[in-house]
């Protein structure tokens, strides 16, 4: 919060992304995390704005190329290029932006609607515009930056994703069982060895207790 003499105004932690010349702003607490660029399994008959998925550390999530989504020109993507993980609808999804720029705080009363210029479905998700540091940002509402049929797409990259996870966990239990037998197999052999000696081995020990005892007499 920030205080003022007469207001209490609400602070806002954004982070800053680039996609061409324009600056956007998403606010941090929406982002799960931001990573670098890596390979996009594409998918058949999905949107041209969703690029494919991601295994980030064996959870696979779909992926919206911004720049498509606002209508940009594609450029060639380079190591500045970053994907940035949203949780939205509790769901997480990643969003390619050219670069990550950074963690801004600003006054939510800083920011001012944007003009209406019959822009359609843009003016949903633009929640204001305001000037820092001579750049102009434009804070836009994540959730709201998916159509009806992305979502649906997502939805059903979500359900496949899911049935994907569990096979592999009912594909690696059956691998792992008989590797698990055999392991206690081979945890429980020395308790067995120990509680039964074999005869060859109490003879030698006996032969090697009267060795002692004899020569302990002379």
């Amino acid at each position: 919060m920030y205080e003022s003499q007469e207001h209490y105004h609400t602070m806002l932690q954004l982070i800053c992304f680039k996609l061409g010349h324009e600056e956007f702003g998403v606010d941090i607490l929406k982002v799960k995390e931001i990573v670098p660029l890596q390979y996009i399994a594409h998918l058949p008959q999905t949107p041209e704005t969703v690029a494919g998925i991601i295994n980030l550390r064996g959870n696979l999530i779909p992926v919206i190329n911004l720049r498509k989504k606002f209508g940009l020109n594609q450029i060639e993507m380079d190591d500045k290029t970053r994907i940035i993980v949203f949780s939205i609808a509790d769901k997480f999804i990643g969003m390619i932006v050219d670069r990550v720029k950074r963690v801004f705080r600003m006054r939510e009363d800083q920011f001012e609607l944007p003009p209406d210029l019959g822009m359609g479905k843009i003016q949903d998700y633009v929640l204001g515009m305001s000037k820092a540091d001579q750049s102009l940002i434009i804070l836009i509402d994540i959730e709201k930056i998916l159509t009806d049929e992305e979502v649906l797409q997502l939805e059903d990259l979500q359900k496949m994703k899911k049935a994907f996870q569990e096979e592999v966990t009912k594909k690696e239990n059956k691998e792992a069982m008989p590797r698990l037998n055999t392991l206690k197999n081979e945890v429980n052999k020395p308790k067995k060895e120990r509680s039964k000696k074999s005869p060859k081995s109490r003879n030698r020990n006996v032969s090697v207790q009267s060795e002692r005892i004899s020569k302990s007499k002379k």
